[in-house]
């Protein structure tokens, strides 16, 4: 009987041992588990630092572009100012979106508003102020009194000029070339 009761003292041992050794397995599955938790949630947490690092640069690289931008806007509309013979020139970039006109007596006008002669009188401001060396016009649009005011305005610039007129304008510019060609009626 004492064999029997040492026998079966040492099955539930043994029993017991191997359930020690499962949980053991267990414990070292749910330790390599851990590990790889921890690891992943510091690699996570080392790419949150770069996203934000890359958003502050990326903030100074966008607040560095507007500043471009901005800049290069004023001196645009300094440039079409004097080069404009009326009105204030509006030139918006927002959003992707860019607006360009005039602001005559304080109305406010897109491009695609302003009449035949005030477009020609702002597609030659526009031409000077990026710098044109050359323009060349059709102006009929244009009356004597604005076509002399508009060209005032480019002598400063001193680009060269070739306008196109339907308009007699021989007495009103000295120092300008004129040439004509005769037109001849069909009958």
């Amino acid at each position: 009987m004492e064999i029997d009761l040492l026998q079966n003292k040492v099955k539930a041992a043994e029993q017991r041992l191997s359930q020690l050794r499962a949980t053991e397995r267990i414990f070292l599955e749910r330790s390599t588990y851990d590990r790889e938790a921890a690891r992943t949630k510091a690699e996570f947490e080392e790419a949150k630092k770069k996203i934000e690092i890359e958003k502050t640069v990326l903030s100074g690289v966008v607040a560095a572009r507007d500043d471009l931008v901005n800049k290069a806007i004023s001196i645009m509309i300094t440039k079409l100012k004097a080069a404009l013979p009326v009105g204030e020139p509006i030139l918006d970039i927002q959003d992707g979106r860019v607006d360009i006109g005039l602001s005559i007596d304080g109305q406010r006008r897109p491009y695609r508003a302003l009449s035949g002669g005030e477009k020609v009188s702002f597609d030659l401001a526009m031409s000077v102020a990026m710098g044109a060396d050359l323009i060349i016009k059709e102006v009929s649009e244009l009356d004597s009194g604005r076509l002399c005011d508009t060209l005032a305005q480019l002598e400063a610039a001193r680009p060269q000029v070739i306008l196109v007129s339907c308009h007699d304008l021989a007495d009103r510019f000295a120092g300008w070339t004129r040439c004509e060609t005769p037109v001849s009626k069909s009958q």
